[in-house]
């Protein structure tokens, strides 16, 4: 008789141990959960706001901003800016040896008066920020004029890089401009193979026709077939040396080379 009731009070020791156990794993820890999802509930609120708030800022001009709008659209954008810098960062960690891990000489514009650097990519607004930074370096009228076909080899010999960049790219303010690669190719496709009959362009794009168009090869060149282009050319590994104009843009930037202030996209402009 005492064996047994010394078993039954060892069974409900054993109960009461689990369910304060259970109790503590799921009530308190549950609890735990829901502290941690309220937190992120809380920071996830916070972020929308200051979304909103950006948004409507962007109805008015900047000149317009009151001292609490301006402070709150630099922040926004710093804060966006940061996270895109760390979200390049954590891809250069993981895919370095895919993208550009060269300093290129002419990949950037070094402003040294006004410690600004600048990473010009064409079709991405390159010819009006080149002229920008050439009206920044007080080239004459004469020379705009002889250059205004090449200005972004002109702007890169007036801001070249200078040989301590290494040590004075922490203190410039540095920008470079994305786009949606599709809305680049586009551009390319349509400004320089269909409205600009120039005779470089021409020649290319009847090479493409002959290529890739069965039946009789001439006439204007169709978008399917510069893509088709486009793809087998990547599939040789002819990253760095295709045109410009529609060169990968991971590779025309040393996007894992340095960190720039400013990551911008063209359709943020």
């Amino acid at each position: 008789m005492s064996r047994n009731l010394s078993k039954r009070i060892v069974n409900v020791l054993i109960f009461i141990i689990v369910c304060f156990i259970f109790h503590k794993t799921v009530f308190e820890g549950g609890i735990l959960v829901l502290e941690l999802k309220s937190v992120e509930s809380v920071k996830q609120i916070i972020v929308q706001k200051e979304e909103m708030a950006f948004q409507q800022l962007l109805y008015k001009n900047t000149s317009d901003f009151s001292e609490k709008e301006a402070n709150i659209f630099n922040t926004y954008k710093e804060n966006q800016y940061k996270r895109r810098r760390e979200n390049v960062r954590a891809i250069c960690n993981s895919f370095g040896s895919r993208f550009e891990m060269n300093m290129r000489k002419n990949s950037i514009i070094f402003d040294a008066p006004d410690s600004a650097a600048y990473c010009p990519i064409a079709k991405v607004a390159s010819s009006t920020w080149s002229d920008h930074f050439i009206n920044l370096s007080n080239a004459t009228e004469k020379e705009k004029r002889i250059w205004s076909q090449a200005k972004q080899n002109f702007v890169q010999m007036k801001w070249p890089i200078p040989s301590n960049l290494e040590d004075v790219w922490n203190q410039t303010t540095s920008i470079v401009i994305v786009r949606h690669p599709m809305s680049r190719i586009a551009s390319a496709y349509s400004e320089k193979l269909i409205r600009q009959p120039a005779k470089h362009w021409g020649a290319l794009s009847q090479k493409i026709i002959e290529k890739y168009r069965e039946g009789i090869g001439s006439g204007k060149l169709y978008p399917n077939e510069f893509i088709s282009f486009l793809l087998d050319d990547l599939q040789q590994g002819n990253h760095h040396n295709q045109d410009h104009h529609w060169r990968p843009q991971y590779v025309v930037c040393p996007f894992c080379v340095h960190n720039f202030t400013i990551y911008s996209k063209m359709e943020e402009l």
